[in-house]
């Protein structure tokens, strides 16, 4: 790189991940996450310094950075152990919470997420559900591997049950719980504590 140069990095944020406890992110697809102090002492090791930055919460919960060559130093605090363990309890606990609600019940699952997978690892009951709705035409009639339910979308979901199946970034989260109280669903169910 060159004085002139910049880099521009997107990573998995540790901070996001605990704040928010969504441990169901930690998956096969990433092998690190850094915080803004692991990530900024792994380019002081090159000499290059963090000339801007910004978590992304709504976006599965990323840390963006841009560094240049210059002055070094780790920047950002250490995310204690103790508090990875408080985000994992949360998480569970949610879990737990969300498995309650679904017993004896009849439900929809709304949102084929590409890590819907990841979740029904954390709540087996989702195998219960009756489908998984979802508007994009394209998925009509397949099923995950893991996870053997339809994907329909000429769905219903007036006086239905929903759990939202697309937890992984807030804004579609948001959009499908809006969206199942404008079908009319009678409970909307989030798996997480945060939106």
């Amino acid at each position: 790189m060159t004085a002139d140069d910049l880099l521009a990095i997107q990573v998995p944020s540790l901070e996001c991940l605990v704040e928010d406890a969504r441990i169901e992110q930690i998956h096969h697809q990433h092998l690190h996450y850094y915080s803004m102090r692991s990530l900024s002492a792994l380019l002081a090791r090159y000499k290059l310094e963090i000339v801007a930055s910004r978590f992304d919460y709504d976006h599965y919960g990323a840390l963006m950075i841009m560094a240049r060559r210059g002055i070094t130093y780790a920047q950002g605090a250490v995310v204690p152990l103790s508090s990875i363990g408080y985000a994992y309890r949360t998480f569970m606990e949610s879990i737990e919470t969300c498995r309650r609600s679904l017993e004896d019940r009849k439900f929809i699952v709304l949102g084929a997420a590409l890590m819907l997978p990841l979740l029904k690892y954390y709540l087996p009951e989702l195998m219960r559900a009756e489908y998984i709705a979802d508007n994009d035409k394209s998925k009509n009639g397949l099923r995950y591997i893991n996870l053997n339910l339809p994907i329909r979308n000429d769905y219903a979901l007036l006086d239905m049950d929903v759990l939202i199946g697309a937890i992984n970034t807030k804004l579609a989260c948001r959009e499908l719980v809006k969206l199942a109280f404008e079908r009319g669903a009678r409970n909307v169910i989030v798996p997480t504590h945060t939106l």
